[in-house]
């Protein structure tokens, strides 16, 4: 073998055998590079070009991808993702992004913007810090059409002002925007958040929720809902659009809104606390509006705190998902996770009637933990539900300002910064798998679900590096990079129904090498395969070509052998099945799962027992099946004694009152009364699972032998490599005293001349 087929071959066995190992599922994706750290956006006359009255917009043409330092512009031309959509200037932090949908009957609209904004791109953008005068801190809509299919391109036309910049240097006064949405109770408000609003310099009370209505079409004023004076804000007093801002709940450090689709007066609110001066952050709270009026009826109360930075939040099929920070990894607070928490629009009605407490960690499901690397610059992240509820996306920032190595993969497999992740949601499947979607993405905080009319995509904010940071020739005073609005088609890959629920997840997976012919793809597993197939996934093996299978089939596994149920609420307790049987492996159960120490969303040991207990997400499965969801959610399956003794009681599911899997195995001398002794294994059954445990046991002796002599050849070929460098140096060595010939003959010939 040669040495870079022995070297991709040995790198391979190695991943594929820390994937299978760890129970990783795999998934992947068509992905789009959007260029980060190699290219940035902007115009070529990026100081001066600028356009409308204000002087802070930029024209809807003549930008394009430029390279940063280290990169070149073949590089920027060849990016595989779509072009920008809108570039906005320099810091202005583009952080909610919808498209403005008002009810369709106009005329009793109550609070209707004007009609040019009816089916435009709003985008509220947080604003600069560093430019004089400050851009961003604005309300845009641009008029824009949407591509007829996955293939095609999107074309903008036009841009107006919804909301002027809304801070005053002379005054000291601000709002920053940062979410947008549509009011879901059809008044035609638009609902906007700010995580600071500091209208008086004296009282800076930290931000809230907004509305946007028109003036001129109606909408009668409201005690609930406090105006704000646009020319207190705006040094200009500008209000192009005549639209009235009312603030109608004060939320400190208000960030991204979430909708119930079940409850559309339901709205909730995310916060952090990063740039909010109230510091008051990591919090979710709830409102209740009216049912056609977005005033608040009920609340703001919260629904959960203590979970890191839980910015990222969006409702689907009754569940509120959150994606929290990757600053800390601390059980406390649960960062580095999508959280779920199931049956949100309950909880919500109980924290706004005072009857319940705020939720707390470990209290929300963990969808994934740790599946990237801790980070600390950009640790924030967005997340968004695909309208059809099957995945989440969500943003995964730069580890930097801005740096030719910070990218994802920089810092090991698991390193996914400057990336969009894919997270399966659906209960079945690869819940918890995360794929790479988009990558080359600075830091991405908007999201919108375009879908429908034959295409499906993700339509999202971008930031450039600050001060202009990699971009040459320029500095923190020139008006470089630009932020962006980018396109994702979402022409994505189904992934493989392979990982259990709460499964922490992998890399991507698409590896870069090609693999040597007849390589094995992947390392035996001491599980099971329920799902045959070709390539590796989790939980299955298989054999290198023409060699023999290293994993039995789930007929004849050891983890298929008939196993023990046992009552949830232990033996002697409320199942009306009776205690305990013996069932077949295929039989479908409910499965509780253990742990020897603590977890993360595990239920502390009961009296007299010394294991910690789990049953969510809910889970019915054969036994093959109920292993490996307890081992993919860091546990196992509990055993007889465990059950039966009472130590999963009360965890969760309502399982108390069901037959649970256990690991304990049948055997034809412990058979319960009443079943005849052929309900075990018989001696030949029994002599066969062990021959097939040897097998298991020797093949991977056989896999750690040929990694061994792989390792010695590829140290052989190493050596050669180092032996054939040693005669190419002195050969060189040859040719300079050969060269030192020549110069002296010469020499002697121009004297001789």
């Amino acid at each position: 073998m040669s040495l870079r087929g022995s070297l991709h071959l040995l790198l391979w066995l190695q991943l594929a055998a820390a994937a299978t190992a760890s129970g990783l599922p795999q998934v992947t994706t068509t992905v789009q590079d959007y260029g980060f750290p190699r290219c940035y956006t902007s115009f070529l006359d990026y100081d001066t070009a600028f356009t409308g009255s204000s002087g802070i917009d930029r024209p809807l043409t003549g930008y394009k991808r430029f390279p940063y330092d280290g990169a070149t512009a073949a590089e920027c031309n060849a990016l595989s993702s779509p072009p920008p959509l809108v570039a906005l200037g320099p810091h202005w932090s583009p952080i909610g992004i919808t498209v403005y949908d008002p009810p369709t009957d106009r005329e009793n609209c109550r609070n209707c913007l004007p009609n040019d904004f009816d089916g435009t791109l709003i985008v509220a953008s947080h604003g600069s810090w560093n430019r004089s005068p400050f851009i961003g801190y604005n309300v845009k809509a641009y008029d824009f059409a949407p591509a007829p299919d996955v293939t095609a391109r999107y074309s903008v036309t036009d841009q107006r002002t919804l909301l002027p910049p809304l801070r005053n240097a002379n005054t000291g006064t601000r709002i920053r925007p940062v979410d947008v949405r549509t009011s879901p109770v059809g008044d035609g408000a638009l609902l906007l958040t700010a995580d600071r609003d500091d209208l008086d310099a004296r009282t800076r009370r930290g931000g809230g929720l907004y509305r946007v209505r028109g003036g001129a079409a109606g909408g009668a004023g409201d005690a609930r809902a406090e105006p704000i004076d646009l020319a207190a804000v705006n040094a200009a007093g500008d209000n192009p659009a005549g639209v009235i801002l009312e603030r109608v709940a004060g939320i400190p450090c208000a960030r991204q809104i979430a909708v119930s689709k079940a409850n559309p007066r339901l709205v909730f609110v995310s916060t952090m606390g990063l740039f909010c001066t109230a510091r008051t952050g990591d919090k979710i709270w709830v409102v209740q509006l009216e049912p056609s009026d977005s005033v608040v009826a009920k609340g703001p109360a919260v629904l959960a705190e203590g979970f890191l930075q839980a910015q990222g939040i969006d409702w689907s099929r009754g569940s509120l998902y959150v994606a929290t920070g990757g600053s800390s990894t601390n059980d406390a607070t649960m960062g580095n996770c999508i959280l779920e928490i199931p049956d949100v629009d309950e909880l919500a009605a109980a924290v706004l009637d005072d009857a319940n407490e705020p939720l707390r960690p470990p209290g929300a499901t963990a969808v994934v933990c740790d599946f990237t690397q801790q980070q600390w610059q950009h640790s924030w992240r967005s997340l968004r539900v695909h309208p059809a509820g099957e995945y989440a996306l969500v943003s995964v920032g730069a580890e930097c300002n801005w740096s030719l190595d910070c990218h994802d993969g920089s810092r090991g497999a698991d390193d996914l910064q400057t990336t969009l992740v894919r997270v399966e949601l659906a209960p079945t499947g690869a819940r918890g798998a995360v794929s790479v979607a988009a990558r080359g993405v600075r830091n991405a905080i908007g999201f919108y679900f375009d879908v429908g009319r034959g295409h499906d995509h993700l339509i999202f904010t971008s930031f450039g590096s600050d001060q202009a940071a990699g971009v040459p020739g320029a500095t923190s005073a020139n008006n470089v990079p630009d932020c962006t609005i980018e396109v994702l088609p979402l022409n994505m890959e189904a992934p493989p129904s392979a990982a259990p629920s709460g499964s922490p997840s992998a890399a991507p997976t698409d590896v870069p090498f090609d693999l040597p012919s007849g390589s094995p793809t992947a390392v035996p597993s001491e599980f099971p395969s329920k799902h045959p197939s070709g390539s590796p996934s989790a939980g299955s093996s298989a054999a290198p070509s023409g060699s023999r299978s290293a994993v039995p089939s789930a007929t004849s596994s050891p983890s298929a052998a008939e196993h023990y149920v046992v009552c949830g609420s232990g033996i002697g307790g409320s199942c009306s099945e009776g205690d305990e049987r013996i069932a077949g492996w295929e039989e479908k159960h409910e499965v509780r799962c253990c742990r020897d120490k603590a977890g993360r969303n595990w239920k502390r040991p009961k009296a007299g027992c010394d294991v910690w207990a789990r049953s969510q997400p809910c889970r019915e499965a054969d036994l093959p099946g109920a292993r490996e969801f307890c081992q993919g959610i860091g546990g196992r399956l509990c055993t007889r004694d465990e059950v039966g003794g009472g130590c999963t009681r009360g965890s969760g599911c309502g399982f108390d009152g069901h037959l649970n899997w256990s690991s304990t195995p049948s055997l034809p001398s412990d058979v319960p009364t009443g079943h005849p002794s052929s309900a075990g294994p018989t001696c030949a059954a029994r002599q066969d699972l062990q021959e097939l445990q040897e097998e298991v046991e020797e093949d991977h002796e056989e896999v750690k032998e040929d990694l061994k002599a792989l390792r010695e050849e590829v140290k052989e070929d190493l050596q050669e490599v180092k032996a054939d460098q040693q005669k190419v140096i002195e050969d060189l060595e040859q040719v300079k005293e050969d060269l030192q010939e020549l110069r002296n003959l010469l020499l002697s010939i121009r004297e001789m001349l």
